[in-house]
């Protein structure tokens, strides 16, 4: 059995309490921090609905380890129901502390999102602000905006790019709308005023397009960039930009070098007394590979590629430490990540 499967097995096995708490440690200590993440993202979300979720929050309060009541606070918010929500953020506040209690409300908003965007605001408002809680969470509750919802409006609504938070969210909302509509969310980038809404937006838009219809965003670009040459007046300070991000489609190749022994050897030595786990070292196997593969654009000509965050994170649960690139003419280059963002699944 797998690590990922054992592991899950101990999670459910254990259920909510100090084990829990002991064994999220362990993962830790064993070197497995992504699958710690990975479990408090997936397991530990499945013990905090249904009949848990009545008992998560309280336990949530008795939680000394202030990170992990950080990182467990998104999803009771997001478990949160029924009850009093207001109050409940207050005394998580007076005993965990200002980050988990900004991540419970960036939860609650984001499960409050995908039936009721403005009330969903509107909490956040009116409870973060005057906890000086910022618009970190604001990108996740614009990506969790649902159909139908007037997209334009809120994007119009979010601060000007040249604040970082606001760029996040709008992001997001810009991603979010691509899936759903996205000649509407590219023409609203095209159209917008440059100071407010970077022109470079535009290359959230046509990776999410990219992906879904390469014909149709390419046909896009090609009639945006000719009606601006044509057309002059506003549209033609676009007219440079829209041309940069006239993507090319490249092939990418992640990778990392694997040199982990047997995947069950942390598991086991859980169970054993700490002077018998030894160091857990490599069992004998040759060095093994992790791969993927996905596509990318080239928006920019300095050489930057967007792809998925998705298509960088390996089966094992990590980032690719190697990255090699095909270009449309079969040519092989490599590259390094520069960053990814989980909220809009960007890379």
């Amino acid at each position: 059995m797998c690590l990922r499967a054992r592991a899950a097995r101990v999670v459910k096995r254990i259920g909510i309490g100090d084990e829990l708490v002991m064994y999220l440690h362990f993962l830790v200590a064993a070197g497995e921090y992504d699958e710690r993440l990975r479990m408090m993202g997936a397991e530990v979300r499945e013990m905090f609905r249904g009949e848990s979720a009545v008992k998560a929050p309280e336990w949530l309060l008795t939680l000394s380890d202030k990170r992990l009541a950080e990182k467990l606070a998104w999803e009771v918010g997001t478990a949160f129901d029924g009850g009093d929500f207001a109050s409940y953020f207050e005394v998580a506040g007076a005993k965990l502390g200002h980050n988990p209690q900004a991540w419970l409300l960036y939860g609650y908003c984001v499960r409050m999102a995908e039936s009721d965007l403005e009330m969903a605001l509107e909490t956040y408002q009116g409870l973060g602000y005057p906890k000086r809680i910022d618009n970190t969470g604001m990108g996740a509750v614009m990506a969790a905006m649902p159909e139908g919802s007037d997209f334009a409006r809120y994007a119009n609504w979010m601060g000007e790019d040249s604040k970082t938070l606001a760029q996040r969210a709008r992001r997001a909302l810009l991603a979010n709308w691509a899936g759903r509509d996205p000649v509407a969310a590219a023409d609203f980038v095209q159209s917008a005023d440059p100071v407010k809404v970077f022109p470079r937006q535009i290359g959230t838009v046509l990776n999410v397009w990219l992906a879904a219809d390469e014909e149709a965003a390419l046909a896009w670009v090609e009639k945006s960039t000719g009606a601006a040459r044509a057309e002059g007046g506003g549209l033609m300070s676009h007219a440079p930009l829209m041309a940069k991000a006239t993507p090319s489609i490249v092939s990418v190749f992640p990778a990392m070098i694997l040199n982990e022994g047997d995947p069950d050897a942390a598991l086991d030595r859980f169970h054993l007394p700490p002077e018998a786990r030894g160091d857990g070292g490599n069992d004998g196997r040759p060095a093994e590979r992790a791969t993927g593969s996905g596509s990318g654009v080239i928006i920019p000509k300095d050489g930057y590629i967007v792809t998925n965050r998705h298509v960088m994170i390996l089966p094992n649960g990590k980032a690719a430490d190697s990255i090699r690139i095909e270009l449309a003419d079969k040519r092989q280059v490599s590259a390094e990540l520069v960053g990814m963002d989980a909220m809009t699944d960007l890379a």
